[in-house]
């Protein structure tokens, strides 16, 4: 749904936004791991 929204209002920045918000998740993913490393030991 967001992707398609996205599309719609910026069509050109399509490509770049896909790019920064796989990034977003990938430090949270990250922190997650961490944060759970963390506590494990």
């Amino acid at each position: 749904m967001l992707t398609i929204d996205l599309e719609r209002i910026f069509p050109r920045r399509k490509e770049i936004t896909l790019i920064e918000i796989g990034q977003a998740e990938e430090s949270k993913i990250k922190k997650l791991k961490k944060s759970l490393t963390d506590s494990d030991f």
